[in-house]
């Protein structure tokens, strides 16, 4: 059976037409999923990339950090070397200067005195009187300063001078050179600013 030319041109039309519409909307399926995986792949990349930045920023502070610290160490701890260099010379020389008082005829005199009163603020009928050894010299006169009954006796603790006195009740009281040198310490370091309480708090 014979068909007309007009009827296959109208049916291949039709298939042409169905074929264009098939394709358009492969193309267009194509179009979406293509679109679909560039946009996941953005965001993975997206995501990626600002973890990785904040790792990087992270890492980069905690080596700033560090750094930062070690710098402080490092500098508190020239701070506190050359602290203690100028309170060591300082106190070095007030130790020269006390070597030279204790050698001077002015030394007995203050022992004296220093024993009367120590003896006074202590109180009790008997007492001790504890000297440097190199003071026992003096025992005599501080004996004789003291008006009571006072023994006197070397203590390898007492470095640059004075004295101290214990009562027979127990009483303690501290005039050493030693002692006045340790409490001079604590305020040359305030009065001086050279404390380093705020800078390790």
């Amino acid at each position: 059976m014979d068909i007309p030319n007009g009827k296959i041109n109208v049916f291949l039309d039709a298939v042409q037409s169905l074929a264009n519409e098939e394709c358009e909307k492969i193309d267009r399926e194509t179009e979406s999923v293509r679109a679909q995986r560039l946009g996941a792949l953005e965001q993975e990349a997206k995501t990626r990339s600002e973890a990785y930045a904040a790792y990087e920023i992270s890492r980069i502070n905690a080596d700033f950090n560090r750094e930062i610290s070690d710098l402080e160490e490092a500098s508190r701890k020239r701070l506190t070397e050359r602290r203690t260099a100028l309170e060591t010379q300082v106190f070095d020389r007030v130790c020269e200067r006390l070597r030279q008082f204790t050698a001077s005829d002015g030394y007995r005199a203050f022992l004296q005195s220093s024993a009367k009163k120590a003896v006074q603020a202590v109180g009790g009928k008997t007492a001790t009187v504890y000297l440097r050894a190199e003071d026992l010299s003096f025992a005599d006169a501080v004996l004789a300063a003291c008006g009571a009954d006072v023994t006197v006796e070397a203590d390898a603790s007492i470095r640059l001078g004075g004295l101290k006195v214990r009562s027979g009740e127990g009483l303690l009281a501290d005039d050493t050179l030693d002692a006045r040198v340790e409490t001079q310490k604590a305020r040359f370091l305030a009065v001086s600013g050279l404390s380093l309480e705020e800078e390790q708090v």
